[in-house]
């Protein structure tokens, strides 16, 4: 029997596997001192900081659910969203703008891989220098484009810019459906399958697996997103900007910080639940083939 042979192990590797390791167990600690110190009064907060809790409550997190919340101003009236209407707006803005962000890179990928048109070169291009040059400074001109448009404060306002193709999930897509034989596609043609039945029926199922996989990265990060509903969609907050505008709080009981965290924990738990159920694709490779996607 040979025995194996001894993988030597670059000391590049070894300290890039340290530098990570640290950082894991940093954030790793940070997370169970939050979720910890959640669930501490605020008498033990104050001379228990990173020890264990002394005294178990979930006072805290039933103070969040009563009192959690933002105002905003629509046209002459101010209303308060409590945390039923900035959970909803945050499940429909991060499910749908994910979705339309997925779609629209997995259609441009098939477009540029399958079919050879001269501008399918160029698109490649410029998704490519997009990706090295830093684009800055295009905020305001975001704005009077969508005003112009009449699309501001909307929910397609919001799916119209995330309906983009510019990033590395186009190269992603586009080297998924470039593997896929052309067989397939021609088989179906030849029966009398038009081009929109070839793509949903045939291709599509191939690369679904790179889909959702792409899918459930863009709903965390859309869930996560504060900046763009809070300066697109202002009359629709949703919990990351409850929190945004909740951290600088300082109202009496809700300005303690074992009721911030008990309030990140509660947002934190829609993707922790996301995370439990899918963290193996999350965490595996991207398999694309002509049988896998």
């Amino acid at each position: 029997m040979e025995k194996r042979r001894k993988r030597k192990i670059n000391p590049f590797t070894a300290a890039m596997f340290v530098v990570l390791a640290l950082h894991s167990l940093s954030l790793i600690l940070l997370f169970i001192w939050g979720v910890g110190a959640s669930v501490k009064t605020d008498y033990d907060f104050r001379f228990n900081v990173f020890g264990i809790p002394k005294e178990w409550t979930f006072e805290n997190f039933v103070l969040v659910w009563n009192n959690f919340g933002t105002q905003v101003r629509i046209g002459m009236e101010i209303k308060r969203f409590y945390i039923e209407g900035l959970l909803f707006n945050s499940f429909f803005y991060a499910l749908s703008c994910a979705f339309v962000g997925t779609m629209s890179h997995c259609i441009m990928g098939y477009i540029t891989a399958k079919f050879k048109f001269k501008i399918s070169a160029v698109i490649t291009t410029v998704v490519y220098v997009t990706m090295v040059l830093p684009i800055i400074g295009t905020l305001p001109s975001t704005l009077q484009v969508v005003d112009t448009l009449g699309i501001y404060d909307s929910w397609f306002g919001v799916w119209f810019m995330s309906a983009g193709f510019l990033g590395i999930n186009f190269l992603i897509f586009q080297a998924a459906f470039k593997v896929i034989p052309s067989d397939f596609a021609e088989a179906a043609q030849m029966d009398g399958a038009g081009n929109f039945y070839v793509f949903t029926r045939i291709m599509f199922p191939l690369v679904f697996k790179t889909f959702s996989l792409i899918y459930l990265l863009a709903f965390i990060g859309y869930w996560n997103d504060y900046q763009s509903p809070l300066i697109f969609l202002p009359s629709k907050p949703t919990i990351a900007i409850g929190l945004y505008y909740f951290n600088s709080s300082r109202d009496g009981v809700m300005g303690s910080i074992p009721v911030k965290l008990a309030a990140a924990v509660v947002s934190l738990l829609p993707i922790a639940v996301i995370f439990a159920f899918f963290h193996k694709k999350l965490l595996g490779n991207l398999s694309m083939g002509g049988l896998k996607g």
